[in-house]
């Protein structure tokens, strides 16, 4: 509980996250830009650093009046300190009008005077005239890409994720395992962004550090951030489920995997992670507050994900699921493509080694005869030497998945080239793990071998499944028979 209490605490300021570009008002006291920047401001106004440039196109010299009444409205508006409109180009009918909020152009207040002039006002100049108005300018350019990326954002994670749950779902045959590592990347991500914001947009402790005044967070940070995070954390996870799964494979008891696992591979992921935290802390002390964004957000995250994510919540969930950690339902068993992260165990029974004639020596055989004499009374003249009874012969040990295959489906296979056919998906799903390895560090051979597949995918379904019945049910020729005599 005291873990996810910590985590929930990091993950609140994320919610008021805020999105933007900084600029030369963000930068540290005593730099000339932020110098430049304060005159500017103390002389002219706030928003004299980022005006909105208004393009007016006019469709016919009658729509002059319109073109004025649009000044005037933004004049009138709230928010802005002045507007100045030049005079129509005669050739070409454009009208430029300079528009200086009376907010910087990291204010809330400015993103809100940027919405209200497009949603509002220049709706309401073009309407009933052939006037086409454009709000442009850097500060409009920031407020869109932000917008844009934010709105990505929700697609761009559910992708990743789901990529991460399918990966993991094939190399552990499981459902809970993907999902318990899919929260908990996001939960470490919620920490991580939780963090840059109270440090880069309140204000919490960037003047200390030499990173400038408060302001918004950078709008393509959280992109490339979570791709990073996702790679990382899906690095501690594999390291950490995989020993536990290799100890479920052979004892089936989940509380001992669990310990076993974390136990023996908890000191490689700390490790692991103090070298990333060193590597983003690095990027603190470069002075440059967009660099100093990705150093704080990543290295918070990893911390949090390697010491309180992995090493306590993780272990502890799955203690809680108890034998449901992997459990499968058949229909998935079945489509899934078979990619052992510790290697598939062997088909072929174990080999019986012929146990060896140990003869008697002729004097101790003579003197057993002798014994025997005195106690039976009975003479023999055989002499032969003594054999040493062979064991019991162990029945040959086959892998637990002896069983007979399921036949792979044509339609499976498309639908596996389909989605995630460039990434050589329906080649795992088929059993060809060489050819999915090239696919998936090539893109499908940069596209042209994914689509060629779309051609031969019903052969290749062909092949797999004749490989499979061979398989199942041809014998090794070097394989002793478990009714060989011993030699």
């Amino acid at each position: 509980m005291a873990a996810l209490l910590v985590v929930t605490v990091l993950s609140l300021p994320a919610l008021s996250l805020r999105l933007g570009t900084s600029d030369a008002g963000n930068d540290p006291k005593g730099t000339t830009t932020r110098a430049a920047y304060d005159l500017l401001a103390q002389g002219f106004g706030a928003g004299s650093n980022g005006p909105l440039v208004l393009v007016a196109q006019l469709g016919a010299p009658s729509d002059g009046p319109a073109l004025n009444r649009l000044v005037s409205a933004v004049r009138s508006t709230p928010g802005v300190a002045s507007a100045t409109a030049g005079p129509p180009a005669a050739a070409t009918g454009l009208s430029v009008i300079d528009v200086v909020p009376t907010g910087a152009p990291q204010d809330e207040a400015t993103s809100a005077l940027l919405t209200h002039l497009r949603e509002d006002v220049v709706p309401a100049a073009e309407r009933g005239s052939g006037l086409t108005v454009y709000v442009g300018g850097t500060t409009a350019a920031s407020g869109d890409l932000a917008a844009l990326l934010a709105g990505k954002l929700p697609l761009f994670l559910g992708v990743i994720v789901a990529l991460g749950c399918l990966l993991l779902m094939v190399a552990f045959r499981s459902v809970l395992v993907p999902l318990t590592a899919a929260v908990m990347n996001l939960l470490a991500s919620a920490a991580s962004f939780g963090v840059v914001v109270a440090v880069f947009q309140w204000g919490w402790g960037s003047e200390l550090l030499g990173l400038g005044k408060a302001g918004p967070v950078e709008a393509e940070l959280p992109v490339i951030m979570l791709a990073i995070l996702f790679g990382l954390s899906m690095d501690y996870q594999v390291f950490l489920v995989s020993r536990m799964h290799e100890e479920w494979e052979h004892t089936r008891d989940n509380h001992r995997a669990i310990r076993i696992g974390q136990a023996e591979t908890g000191r490689l992921i700390n490790a692991a992670a103090l070298i990333m935290i060193c590597v983003f802390t690095a990027f603190v002390f470069g002075g440059q507050r967009v660099i100093a964004e990705y150093g704080v957000g990543l290295a918070a995250a990893v911390a949090i994900d390697a010491f309180v994510l992995r090493t306590v919540l993780v272990p502890s969930l799955m203690h809680l699921l108890g034998r449901a950690n992997w459990w499968l339902p058949a229909g998935l068993e079945r489509i899934l493509p078979r990619v052992s992260i510790e290697g598939a165990p062997s088909r072929e029974p174990v080999p019986v080694v012929p146990v060896p004639v140990v003869p008697v020596p002729a004097r101790a055989a003579r003197a057993d005869r002798t014994a025997g004499l005195h106690h039976t009374g009975v003479a023999t003249t055989a002499s032969r030497p003594a054999v040493v009874p062979p064991p019991a012969r162990p029945e040959p040990r086959l892998r637990q998945d002896s069983t007979p295959r399921a036949a792979k489906s044509v339609a499976v296979a498309y639908l596996w080239w389909f989605f995630v056919g460039l990434f050589g998906m329906h080649h795992f799903y088929l059993g060809r793990t060489g050819r999915g390895l090239l696919h998936l560090c090539t893109l499908g051979i940069c596209g042209l071998g994914w689509l060629a597949d779309a051609f031969t995918l019903p052969h290749q379904v062909r092949s797999a499944n004749a490989r499979i019945a061979q398989q199942d049910v041809a014998p090794r020729a070097d394989a002793p028979a478990l009714n060989d005599p011993v030699h």
